[in-house]
């Protein structure tokens, strides 16, 4: 009786660990969740800037970019103290999420934090798995902060400007302030950059950054330098764009993923001499990436890969949307072709 009572209890353990290890799997890597332990006396690390790891817009494979999963080896080989996601790591956040946790958030050797997007949010989804949407922490003595520009179309209203305020409050001497958002809010009103990303989410209406937030940023750059980085890029040359503000000292990221020839991730290098930026696995500098790049008489166009044809055709005619617009044009030509019938009839009838 006793063997058979130890067999049962054994069954009972196995049916519990069967039922949770779903959980268990998740729980290995999930976004937000490993808190960094960093000693202040820490004056030199590395880490990682990208945004958009779902890729292409047109991506229906509920998994990530492929640019993201093939590199993940190189990513972790090269040992960075966590990535800075810049939001839309998820394309359909209430399907993607088992799928992502297995294929890329377990496979990454270090922790990742994201800064919401709009893809990132529907109902409580992403709250409920991953915490809150706006938070910070430090590396040494730099300051990381972390926000949430979908709660109020752009703006850092209420709860969490005073997050932020307190954040950018009574920073160490020689400390730096890195801010992760997915909006690029300080391009939407700034009078040299206002109309370089037209393609990317903007607010309906104009935001408060720069009556209520861009003083406050003024105020720290002062005495420490100040990086604001944003992940949403439309239609663009490059995976990078710089710009440094010419009254203070502040500097101006946006980088993200599109599964196309041009990904790379940004790769931040700091130490006592101060901020260094590459590009992980392209050849190139991404300061060179700058308002004088991307000006429209100066933009470069990729020459189109006429190989990619077939597949361009597939993709349109497998969406559901090209047959939506064979719909709405066969219908009124339809329409057309039977009233000119008609007419025809009347007049031969006559």
């Amino acid at each position: 009786m006793k063997f058979v009572h130890e067999i049962s209890v054994l069954k009972c353990r196995f049916l519990l660990l069967f039922l949770l290890s779903p959980l268990l799997v998740f729980s290995q890597n999930a976004l937000n969740s490993k808190k960094l332990s960093v000693e202040d006396s820490v004056h030199s690390y590395h880490f990682f800037i990208s945004a958009h790891f779902h890729g292409s817009s047109t991506n229906t494979t509920g998994l990530p970019a492929k640019t993201v999963l093939s590199n993940i080896e190189a990513i972790n080989r090269d040992q960075p103290l966590f990535l800075a996601h810049l939001g839309d790591f998820f394309l359909d956040v209430r399907n993607d999420i088992p799928a992502y946790t297995e294929n890329l958030l377990n496979r990454f050797e270090f922790p990742v934090y994201n800064a919401v997007g709009n893809h990132d949010l529907s109902g409580n989804v992403y709250q409920e798995n991953f915490g809150a949407t706006w938070f910070a922490f430090n590396v040494g003595i730099d300051r990381f902060i972390f926000l949430d520009t979908e709660i109020a179309d752009g703006s850092i209203r209420d709860e969490q400007q005073s997050f932020l305020l307190r954040s950018l409050d009574s920073l160490p001497e020689k400390a730096r302030v890195f801010i992760f958002a997915h909006r690029l809010i300080w391009a939407e009103d700034h009078p040299d950059l206002k109309n370089l990303f037209t393609d990317n989410t903007r607010s309906a209406n104009p935001g408060n950054f720069r009556v209520a937030i861009l003083p406050e940023l003024k105020k720290i750059a002062e005495h420490h330098p100040v990086v604001f980085a944003g992940g949403s890029m439309g239609n663009v040359p490059s995976s990078f764009f710089f710009h440094k503000e010419k009254e203070a000292d502040i500097t101006y990221i946006a980088t993200a993923i599109r599964d196309t020839p041009r990904d790379a991730l940004l790769r931040v290098e700091v130490s006592g001499s101060g901020i260094h930026y590459t590009a992980f696995h392209l050849p190139l500098s991404p300061e060179a990436y700058d308002l004088s790049y991307y000006r429209p008489e100066q933009k470069t166009k990729s020459p189109f890969n006429w190989r990619l044809v077939p597949l361009y055709t597939t993709q349109a005619v497998s969406h559901r949307y090209f047959w939506y617009g064979v719909l709405f044009m066969v219908v009124p030509i339809a329409l057309v072709v039977g009233m000119m019938m008609r007419r025809k009839k009347r007049k031969n009838g006559k």
